[in-house]
């Protein structure tokens, strides 16, 4: 995840926003949840307090979908909300808008 979370800088300057190399948290990516949901996309980020139980996939889920995805949806589930952010922002560049990521699965 280390290698996705610094990719989204990059992705940033690809579109020309601004991401600070050592970035935390949703604030920072706003400007990249916006321009997928100005592309039509709808970005939802669970916090799930109920998924405590050893094994649970973490509290967090990302969600994008619509918009240029048409029915395709990407999703992760994840323990630390950087990274499941990072997972979804650099799949949906490279899916959407062509700028190709490390390890996107």
């Amino acid at each position: 995840m280390r290698e996705l979370r610094a990719h989204i800088p990059r992705v940033a300057a690809a579109l020309g926003l601004s991401v600070a190399d050592d970035w935390t948290g949703v604030d920072a990516v706003w400007p990249l949840l916006e321009r997928m949901r100005e592309d039509g996309a709808n970005v939802i980020i669970r916090l799930d307090g109920g998924r405590t139980a050893p094994g649970d996939p973490g509290p967090y889920t990302i969600h994008a979908s619509g918009g240029p995805l048409g029915a395709h949806v990407i999703r992760t589930d994840a323990e630390v909300l950087d990274d499941g952010l990072a997972h979804v922002i650099a799949r949906y560049a490279s899916e959407v808008w062509g700028i190709a990521s490390p390890r996107v699965s």
